[in-house]
């Protein structure tokens, strides 16, 4: 068993996506959607990708090694959808790399930098842009899950307050720089005008993917 056979991917897509006006998962890049040149770039590394979607989201055929899962309940964040990834892991596999819907430009090396530093002792490890933590570009020990479910029942949403309240190893922005200078992994997609920077980037880097 390698180190990543005990990680598995989470990708998030329960959101509505009303700044877009339409499911930035399925947004295209080329032959394929956001959705599926992200869960491609997780396959190369995890067994096991969990699609977490929103309620009557039907997701894209997968291999056997993509489980979606819908929303435990609809619309209440990301800090609630990464529960409802980490319950959809199975028994040995001790952590997962949560993702958005809207990252295409992910980089596996980087996704991997990030899991290599959830060391002993840490709970999440998460990449520092220099301005933030992005909790949607970590990896979460699935021992996390009463303290997320404690978190909700309260009424608590944020996944930057999970952050602040876990032994969480910050990777410095120099190292993910090394990896992806642009820092592409973390550039997401909101808006149409985000949408077509995205794509103007993807398409300067996959020049033959367009036709």
């Amino acid at each position: 068993m390698t180190q990543h056979d005990l990680f598995a991917g989470i990708v998030l897509c329960g959101g509505k996506s009303s700044r877009m006006g339409r499911s930035k998962s399925e947004l295209r890049f080329g032959a394929k959607t956001a959705l599926q040149r992200i869960v491609c770039v997780l396959h190369e590394l995890f067994p096991l990708v969990v699609v977490v979607g929103s309620p009557g989201m039907t997701c894209p055929q997968f291999s056997e090694r993509t489980l979606f899962v819908h929303d435990a309940e609809p619309f209440q964040g990301p800090l609630s959808g990464l529960l409802t990834g980490l319950d959809a892991i199975p028994a040995g596999v001790t952590a997962g790399y949560l993702t958005g819907c809207d990252t295409p430009l992910l980089n596996p090396k980087l996704v991997q930098l990030i899991c290599d530093e959830l060391l002993a002792g840490m709970e999440i490890s998460v990449a520092d842009d220099g301005n933030r933590w992005q909790p949607l570009a970590a990896a979460y020990r699935c021992e996390l899950r009463p303290r997320i479910r404690q978190m909700l029942n309260s009424g608590e949403r944020s996944l930057q307050t999970l952050l602040r309240n876990s032994m969480t190893r910050p990777v410095e922005r120099s190292r993910l720089l090394n990896i992806d200078p642009a820092l592409e992994s973390l550039r997401g997609m909101n808006n149409a005008a985000e949408y077509a920077e995205l794509l103007s980037r993807f398409d300067m880097t996959h020049p033959t993917t367009k036709l």
